[in-house]
């Protein structure tokens, strides 16, 4: 890479797209509820009570059906999962990360087909639709 006044432009240019970013509503939001999930005390106890079923089950889930009570903490892994899922704190945070996520990858996207329509971009979304509103099926995206 040569280092001359074009790559400080565009340094200078990305620069701006973060504070652009930062800025938006949706990056607001998404801090938001990262905030209150952090903060909120039933979510470390939902995510404590996952954590525990889940440690629970890996003891002895190599042992399949073998295992003493294998079905009944499995089940208990599942319950624990939906809670923390269930969870109205959770279910926001989820919401305004994926729609942070939809936005970065409109913004990869639309960088990638200003330089060529060809250029595949990776999207953390496997539902992620172009403009043209054709799914991606989970494949990189065209354009």
């Amino acid at each position: 890479m040569i280092i001359n006044d074009e790559l400080f432009i565009l340094e200078d240019c990305c620069n701006e797209l973060v504070t652009t970013l930062l800025s938006s509503e949706t990056t607001a939001n998404y801090q938001k509820k990262r905030l209150a999930l952090n903060n909120s005390q039933t979510v470390k106890e939902l995510q404590q009570a996952f954590q525990k079923h889940k440690n629970t089950f890996e003891e002895i889930e190599r042992f399949s059906s073998f295992a003493p009570d294998y079905k009944a903490k499995k089940v208990a892994v599942f319950q624990a999962k939906r809670q923390l899922d269930l969870n109205e704190t959770v279910a926001e945070f989820r919401v305004a990360e994926t729609n942070l996520q939809e936005l970065l990858d409109e913004v990869c996207l639309s960088v990638a087909n200003t330089i060529s329509k060809s250029v595949k971009v990776s999207a953390g979304n496997p539902f992620f639709e172009t403009k043209e509103g054709t799914s991606c099926k989970g494949d990189c995206h065209h354009g």
